[in-house]
């Protein structure tokens, strides 16, 4: 099934009925839902109050972590696609969820979740490089001097920290 997202906007049924859709165990309806919730953040994200929005970004970091590649490159597609579309809720909780999922999560994800937040890190606008420096920073230098913190782990916080840096220099 294939809604025609661009043409109209979409009820609040029509959304529920995707966000239930992304958590079938079909594959493809998953990955689907995933794809119309990520236009309609496109062409309505302004229209949508900030609990649609969670929820829409709720799907994507659940997709994340998903084992399927397909589902979760697909979900670093389309948070790239939105992120600078997002309230500043969302931001902060897209980038929290990446980062424990660096630090905490599975080693097989840390690569992917780092990847992603790479990426959302270079498209951001100016207004929220500080938002995103004020959670990433204390965040990565508390982790990267934990001894405990395995090599790898800091290594990507390293990675992410000076990205960061990079960019709240551009845009002081």
């Amino acid at each position: 099934r294939q809604m025609c997202i661009r043409d109209s906007l979409m009820s609040q049924q029509d959304i529920k009925e995707l966000l239930k859709d992304s958590k079938h165990h079909d594959k493809d309806r998953q990955f689907m839902a995933a794809n119309d919730l990520c236009q309609i953040l496109l062409s309505q994200g302004d229209k949508l109050d900030s609990e649609t929005q969670q929820e829409i970004c709720d799907v994507f970091n659940r997709h994340l972590d998903d084992k399927n590649t397909v589902i979760s490159g697909n979900a670093i597609k389309c948070l790239n696609q939105v992120f600078t579309k997002l309230y500043v809720a969302q931001i902060k909780d897209v980038t929290n969820k990446l980062l424990d999922s660096i630090i905490k999560g599975k080693s097989e994800f840390r690569d992917v979740n780092a990847t992603c937040l790479k990426t959302l890190i270079q498209s951001l606008q100016e207004d929220h490089a500080q938002v995103l420096c004020g959670i990433i920073c204390p965040i990565s230098v508390k982790c990267i001097s934990d001894k405990k913190t395995e090599i790898s782990i800091q290594e990507e916080l390293l990675e992410i920290l000076n990205q960061v840096i990079r960019l709240s220099l551009i845009h002081i």
